[in-house]
């Protein structure tokens, strides 16, 4: 029973590309790193919510059963929320001396914008990876996806 766990552990270790799961390269390194991610220990604010994320891409992915063949559209949706999630993070310095009201909410506005085309890119990858999900998949996506999505 042992050795049957610990080959389909090394088996999905292997397949999602190491701890990650999510895709591999948003993965924070070793097994020490993740479990401190999961109780916050030593991690900053980002790096945490980064983590959190990571874990729920992670398990959604794991729950749609995504294959090979889906892998390369799985991977521009993973990213695309990244992106996403790094923009939904920006936090706001205090205003610069001389800075006027009109000028800082025209930088509010730009930031605004920047998250408006992220969430369109997420929007465009998750219509792609829906169209190559199976109707069991479709619908695990429509339960599991929408929350993950920052």
């Amino acid at each position: 029973m042992v050795l049957l766990l610990t080959t389909l552990g090394s088996q999905s270790f292997a397949q999602f590309g190491g701890g990650g799961m999510g895709g591999g390269r948003r993965g924070r390194g070793s097994d020490n790193t993740s479990n401190a991610a999961s109780n916050g220990a030593g991690l900053t604010g980002p790096q945490v919510r980064s983590s959190q994320l990571n874990e729920k891409l992670g398990d959604l992915r794991l729950r749609l059963s995504i294959t090979s063949e889906q892998s390369n559209l799985w991977q521009a949706f993973y990213d695309r929320v990244f992106d996403l999630s790094d923009r939904s993070g920006i936090s706001r310095p205090p205003p610069e001396d001389g800075e006027t009201a009109p000028q800082a909410t025209q930088q509010r506005l730009a930031e605004a914008r920047s998250r408006t085309a992220a969430l369109q890119r997420v929007h465009e990858a998750v219509m792609q990876l829906y169209l190559v999900l199976t109707p069991e998949q479709q619908h695990i996506a429509d339960q599991y996806l929408p929350p993950v999505v920052p």
